[in-house]
This record gives structure tokens, C-alpha cells and sequence, in this order.
């Protein structure tokens, strides 16, 4: 009989996506709800460090119909390329449980995600996802892609703004959710409760 072994346990991607979409989530535009989610609670934490200054969050999200793409910008705390890997490239990790620990309890109280999957929601559309990134405080930028796999790429990038833009690449059968209209109507049922402003294509 062999001795005792310790192994590492592996990942099924795919299988981890399906059971979201049978399981936690129900509604494949949910990713909306999500990546807005995480654009507040990005500017609750760069709110909780310039306290007393002028500062005011927003978040906008935009379409391209030649790209088949939605993006999610804000002008957040953003991260830098530990964040990345902390946060970005560890399934089930949450960038807003570390955070909530971190704040004092008038902004801790304000964060909304509770669940490290925020992110992984994209996939339930998506064939790509694309984040770029700069951290308060830092001169260096970052993008992290994943094609709806275990591995990822991380690269440094020139990015003069701070904050996150979270770039979804759709599959075709998704297509449809490149509208105006549709778009409005999903960021007021989910996110309508949100105080930071949220433009659509500029409105």
C-alpha cells in the first residue's frame, strides 16, 4: 500500500462557469450588476483614503458594436500587479473582503461585493476579458487578460488615469445585449441603488 500523498487540487474552468450559471447565478447579464459592484466599492476605498478632499467617484459604461464588446470604467482605488495576482488570478479570491478589513467602519460599511466571483461572472458571456489598471499612488499600470481558461496573462501597460477598466469581449450568442436601451434597463434593475453617477456611452 502506497503512503500518504498530498496533492494539489486542479481547477475545471468550464465546469466552474456552468455551475455559476446553474447555481449562483440565474440571469447571464448579472456580469453588469457585478463589475458595477466592484467599480463602487474601487471608489470606496480610494474615498477612504482622500477623506476631506476634493474627489468624486463615477462610473461609465460604454459599447462597441465592431468590437462585440461592453467596458466598465471608474476612477477607483485601482490595483497594482500584486493586487492582480492577489485578487485577479486566484479563483474565489475578493479584493473586497480584504478591504473591508482594511477601511474604517464608515467605509467598510459602504462596500457591496461580498463574493470573490464578481469577475468570473463575465465569463457567463464572455469569450475574453480584459482589465487594465493603475493603483493611487503608483506610477506603473498593468492589463490582465483571460480567454475563459486557468492561465492568464499580466503586462504592464501605459495608462495615465487611475483607476479600472474591465473590458468584456462578447460571445456571439450575446450579441444582443449591445443596445442602448437593453443596457439601461439591466443597469437600473440591478444597480439603480448605487449613489456614484453611472453614464452609459457618455450619458
Amino acid at each position: 500500500m502506497e503512503g500518504t500523498r498530498t496533492i494539489t487540487m486542479k481547477t475545471n474552468f468550464e465546469g466552474l462557469i456552468y455551475l455559476l450559471a446553474d447555481g449562483l447565478y440565474s440571469r447571464s447579464d448579472i456580469f453588469v450588476r457585478e463589475l458595477i459592484q466592484n467599480g463602487h466599492d474601487g471608489i470606496v476605498s480610494r474615498q477612504a483614503q482622500m477623506s476631506g478632499l476634493d474627489y468624486q467617484g463615477a462610473i461609465s459604461v460604454s459599447y462597441d458594436l465592431e468590437e462585440h464588446s461592453i467596458s466598465f470604467s471608474d476612477n477607483g482605488i485601482g490595483m497594482d500587479e500584486q493586487d492582480i495576482i492577489n485578487f485577479l488570478s486566484v479563483i474565489g479570491s475578493t479584493g473586497s473582503g480584504v478591504r473591508r478589513c482594511e477601511l474604517e467602519a464608515m467605509f467598510a460599511d459602504k462596500l457591496i461585493g461580498r463574493f470573490g466571483i464578481g469577475l468570473l461572472s463575465s465569463f457567463l458571456v464572455a469569450g475574453k476579458v480584459c482589465v487594465q489598471t493603475k493603483k493611487l499612488g503608483s506610477d506603473k499600470a498593468f492589463q490582465w487578460i483571460n480567454t475563459g481558461s486557468v492561465e492568464c496573462v499580466i503586462s504592464p501597460i501605459r495608462r495615465e488615469s487611475v483607476g479600472s477598466t474591465v473590458t468584456v469581449y462578447l460571445r456571439p450568442e450575446f450579441n444582443y445585449l449591445l443596445d442602448q436601451k437593453k443596457l439601461e434597463e439591466i443597469i437600473v434593475r440591478y444597480c439603480d441603488f448605487i449613489s456614484v453617477p453611472i453614464s452609459l456611452n457618455g450619458v
